[in-house]
C-alpha cells in the first residue's frame, strides 16, 4: 500500500536559479537585448554574421544568442562572437575561470570551436571543438574526444587559465544539473601568455545553429595566503559538497554528495540520480553555484552499474534507499522530510519515476535504522526518461530502432533484445518491476516530464528512441486515467 506524501513540492518542481552577478568580473545572460535583433556588439563582445537574440523556454533566463552558420556565406564570413579588450581588460587576477552555457540545435547542429588567443598569430589554443554529432573534442598535440552530448541538450563549458603558468589549462564540461560529463588538463602551444582574444566560431560553412547563454568570467586568487584568498577572492564557479561520499547503503557505489543550504527552518531537498542507461555515468562531484538554490538542499548519488557487474533491481533499490537515507538524516541535515523531490535525466529520470510511483518500502521494525523510514517522495522532475521498459510496448509505440541502445535489455541480464523478447517469461517480472508505469496509482505525487529530442514514429535512431517524447505521452495518458498530476513538455511543433 502506498502512502501519499505532502504536495509541498511546488517550489522544487518549479526550480528557479538565482544569479550572483556581484562575484563576476563579467557576466552576460543577454536579457538586455531586443528579441530578433542582430546587434554588432554586446557589452564586451563583437558579433558577426548570423547572430541574433531569441527567446526560449528551456533556459533559466529566457533569452539567448543563436549563432547560425550557412553554406551560402562567402569566403571569410563566419558566425563569430568575439570578446574584445572591453571584457578581457576586466581580468584583474592572473588566474581565472571563464564559463558559458551552450547547446547545439536539435534539428540542425553545426560544427564550431571555442578558441583562446594571446598576442601573435600562432599563440592560440582551441579549448573545445564541438561537432554536429554532439562530440566535444579537445585539440592539443592531438585531437581527443572529451564527451558526447546529444544536440538539443544544454551543457556548461568552463576553462581555468593561469597566466603565470600558461603551459597548461583545465577544461570541465557539466550538464544542466551540474554533473561532470568530462574534464581534462591540456597543453598550450609555446609562447602563450595573457589572453587577448576569446571567441566562438562556426567554421564549416554548413547550414546549422548553436546557442550561447550565461557567459561568466570569475577571478581566482593569485595570493598563496589562504586568509588573503578568503578576503579577496570570490567563490569559484564550482562549489564543493557539504558532505561528500556519505554512505547510504551497503554497496561500494551507494554514495551520496550533499550541498546543504544554511537555514533556520528545515528545507526540502532535490535528489538527483545520474543517467547513463544504468550502465555508466557518475554522480555530481561539484556544482556550479548558479545551479544551487537557496530554497532547498541538493543531493546527488552514485549507484551500482551494469558495466561494473550489477543488474536490476540493484539500481531501483539504491534509489529507494537513498530517499530513506535522507529521511534518516533529516534532523541532522536540516531536511524537511515532506519535501523530497527526485530528478534525473534518461536512466536517472526512469529511476526517479520509479521512486515517485513505487509502493513505500519502509519496514518500521527493521534492525536497519534507515530501512524504517518512508521511501515516498513529494514529486519527480525528469528529462528524457523512459516510462516503461516493456519491449513490446516500446516496439509498438516508439519503434524497434530504440533497441540499438542496450538499456532495454542489458540491465536485466539479457545479451540481446531478441533474447529478452524470445524468453519473455524469464524476464517479464523484473522488467515490469523496473517500469515506472507498472507502479502508477491514484495516490502518487505530481510528475514533470521534459523531452528535448524530436518526436518521431517510428524512431529513426536509438538515441532518439530511448529518449522519445512518446514515453512521456504514454505516462501522461496513464496519469489522466487515474487522476495523477502530470506535466509533459516537448517541442509544440512535434505534437501529433
Amino acid at each position: 500500500m502506498k502512502r501519499i506524501t505532502s504536495l509541498a513540492c511546488v517550489s522544487l518542481l518549479a526550480v528557479s536559479v538565482n544569479l550572483i552577478a556581484a562575484e563576476a568580473l563579467y557576466q552576460n545572460d543577454f536579457e538586455n537585448l531586443e528579441v530578433g535583433t542582430a546587434p554588432a556588439k554586446v557589452d564586451g563582445a563583437d558579433l558577426s554574421t548570423g547572430i541574433s537574440c531569441v527567446r526560449v523556454s528551456d533556459t533559466r533566463n529566457g533569452q539567448i544568442l543563436v549563432m547560425t552558420d550557412s553554406a551560402e556565406y562567402p569566403k571569410n564570413v563566419w558566425p563569430m562572437l568575439t570578446h574584445d579588450s572591453t571584457m578581457l581588460s576586466k581580468i584583474s587576477a592572473s588566474k581565472w575561470i571563464y564559463s558559458a552555457d551552450i547547446k547545439q540545435d536539435a534539428e540542425s547542429p553545426v560544427d564550431f570551436v571555442i578558441e583562446f588567443r594571446s598576442a601573435g598569430p600562432k599563440t592560440r589554443f582551441t579549448a573545445i571543438i564541438a561537432n554536429a554529432k554532439g562530440q566535444l573534442l579537445t585539440r592539443g598535440k592531438t585531437i581527443a574526444k572529451l564527451c558526447t552530448i546529444p544536440p538539443g541538450t544544454w551543457w556548461t563549458f568552463a576553462v581555468t587559465y593561469d597566466e603565470r603558468n600558461p603551459e597548461t589549462y583545465q577544461i570541465q564540461i557539466t550538464d544542466a544539473a551540474g554533473a561532470v560529463l568530462g574534464e581534462t588538463t591540456m597543453e598550450n602551444p609555446p609562447g602563450m601568455g595573457r589572453i587577448t582574444w576569446l571567441g566562438y566560431v562556426g567554421y564549416t560553412k554548413a547550414d546549422g545553429s548553436f546557442y550561447i547563454d550565461n557567459i561568466e568570467l570569475l577571478p581566482l586568487a593569485a595570493s598563496s595566503d589562504p586568509q588573503e584568498k578568503a578576503k579577496e577572492t570570490p567563490k569559484p564557479a564550482q562549489v564543493e559538497p557539504t558532505f561528500r561520499d556519505a554512505k547510504y547503503g551497503a554497496h561500494v557505489k551507494e554514495l551520496m554528495n550533499v550541498w546543504q543550504v544554511e537555514s533556520e527552518q528545515p528545507l526540502g531537498v532535490l535528489l538527483n540520480i545520474h543517467g547513463g542507461g544504468w550502465m555508466g555515468g557518475r554522480k555530481a562531484e561539484t556544482m556550479h553555484k548558479n545551479h544551487l538554490n537557496p530554497g532547498y538542499h541538493y543531493a546527488s548519488i552514485s549507484y551500482p552499474l551494469v558495466n561494473e557487474g550489477a543488474v536490476q533491481p540493484a539500481m531501483l533499490n539504491a534509489a529507494l534507499r537513498a530517499v530513506q537515507f535522507l529521511r534518516y538524516k533529516a534532523e541532522e541535515w536540516n531536511i524537511d522530510p515532506q519535501r523530497i523531490v527526485v530528478s534525473g535525466g534518461s536512466a536517472g529520470g526512469c529511476s526517479s519515476l520509479l521512486v515517485a510511483l513505487h509502493d513505500d518500502v519502509a519496514a518500521p521494525k527493521s534492525d536497519d535504522l534507515d530501512a524504517r523510514y518512508s521511501s515516498r517522495v513529494a514529486g519527480a522532475m525528469v528529462a528524457g526518461a523512459q516510462t516503461t521498459m516493456n519491449p513490446f510496448v516500446i516496439k509498438e509505440r516508439i519503434g524497434e530502432k530504440t533497441f540499438g541502445n542496450p538499456m532495454p535489455y542489458k540491465p536485466f541480464g539479457a545479451q540481446t533484445i531478441q533474447g529478452l523478447m524470445d524468453n519473455w517469461d524469464d524476464y517479464k517480472e523484473m522488467v515490469l518491476k523496473c517500469s515506472p508505469l507498472s507502479h502508477l496509482s491514484a495516490d502518487d505525487p505530481p510528475l514533470h516530464l521534459f523531452y528535448n529530442v524530436n518526436r518521431e514514429f517510428p524512431t529513426t535512431k536509438s538515441s532518439n528512441g530511448i529518449h522519445s517524447p512518446i514515453f512521456g505521452e504514454i505516462m501522461l495518458e496513464a496519469c489522466k486515467k487515474v487522476g495523477v498530476e502530470c506535466y509533459l513538455q516537448y517541442w509544440e511543433k512535434d505534437r501529433p
